[in-house]
């Protein structure tokens, strides 16, 4: 597949809490946040903090105590402990724990492989989006929607079939988000599934990130009539797909 203009379509980054129109909502609060954890298991990360820089180092003694402890809090039995132990391993910004994080977007908790995921896509770790894209079929939607943002940052292309099939997702967050994945991919061919999507979902919060990911992909200042975007889809391809 090729992008607009026979490119593939860029895959930049945002920077850290940075807003961005059109983002697909986050899902329900049962799939973003963690449970509280007893003060005992909030110690382990407690413990961990005035290590937080050391693993930046190598060179530094606090590192290896750092990554340690973080790779005890990934094995720990209570499945909350492990998924706060992913999202340690994101702030410490410790590339060598990447095999680890890898190993936990596997886990048999939710929640672990939610953070897990998320962490990879912190760490902008690309050669992990193989496991991004095998989660889309992750059988719980808070981890298929994070692989689809984590997609949407890292992936290209060559991507926009898997990602494009995630908009019949019976999740409308997932959705919504492959949707936006699709307008940050910027990939012509993705065009008719979003109109589709405009035209046939019956959630609002999905037709509008198709609606944003058609104008993206375009640069079109359509309405959100469906059939205005069908009508000009189909003189396109009359023309060659010329503009």
């Amino acid at each position: 597949m090729t992008g607009w203009a026979g490119k593939p379509g860029p895959r930049g980054g945002r920077g850290r809490g940075a807003r961005r129109p059109g983002r697909a909502p986050t899902p329900s609060p049962r799939h973003s946040k963690a449970p509280f954890l007893p003060l005992a298991m909030a110690g382990v990360f407690l413990a961990l903090l005035p290590a937080l820089i050391g693993c930046r180092r190598e060179d530094r003694p606090e590192a290896s105590s750092a990554e340690q402890a973080t790779r005890a809090a990934l094995s720990d039995e209570n499945p909350y402990v492990r998924g706060r132990g992913a999202a340690v391993a994101a702030e410490l910004n410790c590339r060598r724990l990447i095999p680890d994080l890898r190993a936990a977007a596997a886990d048999p908790h939710w929640f672990v492989r939610y953070r897990a995921l998320a962490a990879l896509r912190r760490l902008r770790d690309r050669p992990s989006l193989g496991i991004f894209l095998e989660r889309l079929d992750d059988p719980d939607p808070s981890v298929r929607f994070q692989a689809l943002e984590a997609t949407a940052d890292l992936g290209d292309y060559s991507q926009v079939e898997l990602v494009a099939g995630k908009l019949s997702d019976p999740d409308a967050y997932v959705r919504a988000a492959a949707a936006f994945a699709l307008g940050r991919l910027r990939v012509a061919e993705s065009v008719p599934s979003l109109i589709r999507a405009l035209e046939e979902d019956d959630r609002e919060v999905v037709r509008r990130e198709a609606y944003l990911a058609l104008r993206k992909i375009t640069g079109k200042d359509l309405s959100r009539r469906p059939d205005d975007w069908a009508r000009w889809w189909k003189e396109r391809e009359g023309r060659g797909g010329e503009e």
